[in-house]
């Protein structure tokens, strides 16, 4: 299990090709473990987005990002929702640690509240209990489950799709290769497995960028966020990411 990810507080291109050689040297194999968020820290959607307009599509690409790479993930509960932290009072607080160092510090309780399952149910369909251990965010009732079924380019959606993607591709192991980093804060690889070959860049910004990559197929059913501007052009929106089967 890699537990780096959990501590940072910044994701970029450039410190994260940095992080994922660092664990690669150790593990070569990749016989490991991703893990973006868990328990005892705030949920990388709070922790990470620079920039709040993009939560959906930073939700979605950073989960795709570390699920595509070698190597197990672990998906904490409500990352498949793009679930935030939620916003507890000092009163609601159960966690001694958190309890102890609020406010600057309460980052346990509000990744433990309840899986917003149902919208209007009570407790949002998590327990049938009067009263649930943590309370449920009333802001967190937008990302409920049932809402999500119900539109096609939900965070929910989108994560089956990748889910599917993986299972699908990587019936094998795959190895990684880092590309040249550009001053343009796309995270470009390459992945490769015994029956195919994927080259992979993902927009770590807030803007639009154009991105020129080797000749091959768009995997639609797993990139997000593009559009083609020619032979091996692409403009990548804010968070967005392609995929291309090269060989």
């Amino acid at each position: 299990y890699f537990g780096d990810l959990v501590a940072l507080k910044d994701l970029k291109a450039d410190n994260l090709q940095t992080l994922i050689a660092s664990i690669y040297e150790q593990f070569p194999k990749g016989d490991f473990c991703w893990s973006l968020s868990n328990h005892d820290c705030a949920r990388h959607v709070s922790r990470l987005n620079p920039d709040p307009r993009f939560r959906k599509e930073f939700a979605v690409m950073t989960t795709a990002l570390f699920m595509l790479l070698p190597g197990g993930y672990c998906m904490y509960q409500g990352e498949e929702l793009g679930l935030p932290k939620a916003n507890l009072s000092f009163d609601q607080l159960l966690d001694p640690f958190d309890i102890s160092l609020y406010p600057h510090h309460y980052e346990r309780d509000s990744a433990r509240t309840p899986m917003p399952w149902m919208k209007e149910a009570k407790n949002a369909g998590f327990s049938a209990a009067d009263k649930a251990w943590l309370p449920i965010e009333p802001s967190q009732l937008e990302y409920a489950a049932d809402g999500q079924e119900l539109s096609s380019d939900s965070v929910l959606q989108s994560m089956r799709k990748v889910i599917q993607w993986r299972k699908k591709n990587f019936k094998e192991s795959q190895s990684y290769a880092p590309l040249p980093l550009e001053r343009d804060g796309v995270f470009r690889f390459r992945l490769m497995t015994k029956k195919a070959e994927y080259v992979c860049a993902f927009n770590f910004s807030a803007v639009d960028v154009a991105v020129t990559v080797p000749n091959g197929q768009v995997c639609d059913d797993v990139s997000c966020g593009y559009k083609t501007n020619g032979d091996n052009a692409y403009t990548l929106s804010p968070y967005g990411f392609i995929v291309l089967c090269c060989a």
